[in-house]
């Protein structure tokens, strides 16, 4: 090999190495978007104190999602003592895990849920004394079944001592 051929093929290596680099770069960047565009959306219905509230629930590749839901009566003119509640969901095991859920009156609810398939499952929690149960995943008759079980339990709640 003569020393134009040794820099010829020191050039197309440092080409390809820089081809290769860019492209990791590129796909670092667009992880992000990638994610998003591959999670799952599933409508949402959650049951708190027995006012309903509706919405989506995402479940993310990287076993983490959010939920999202508002009261079914806005904009009927009917009054919601919550208008909202958001929440963040983690997976503790194959299929379960917790959400941690705030609604805009200021409860906080930490509920654990149970996935039925790969997508679809149902939580539930308390806070002061206030149920709470969530289904995603399933079609209106379905959801039902699960909210008005799970509402009908009784709830143990430690009472404080007089």
């Amino acid at each position: 090999m003569n020393k134009l051929q040794k820099s010829a093929g020191r050039a197309a290596y440092v080409i390809v190495a820089a081809t290769v680099m860019s492209v990791l770069t590129g796909c670092a960047g667009v992880e992000h978007v990638g994610w998003v565009l591959a999670g799952t959306g599933k409508p949402a219905t959650m049951v708190v104190a027995n006012q309903t509230l509706v919405g989506e629930m995402l479940l993310r590749p990287d076993r983490t999602g959010e939920v999202r839901v508002t009261s079914a009566a806005m904009g009927t003119g009917v009054a919601a003592s919550i208008a909202s509640c958001a929440g963040s969901l983690r997976f503790s095991g194959t299929a379960q895990g917790r959400i941690d859920m705030r609604c805009s009156d200021g409860s906080m609810f930490d509920m654990p849920f149970y996935l039925i398939n790969e997508v679809k499952g149902f939580a539930s929690g308390i806070s002061e004394d206030k149920p709470a149960a969530l289904v995603f995943g399933m079609d209106e008759v379905e959801a039902q079944a699960y909210l008005s079980r799970a509402m009908a339990r009784p709830v143990d709640v430690p009472k404080p001592a007089p």
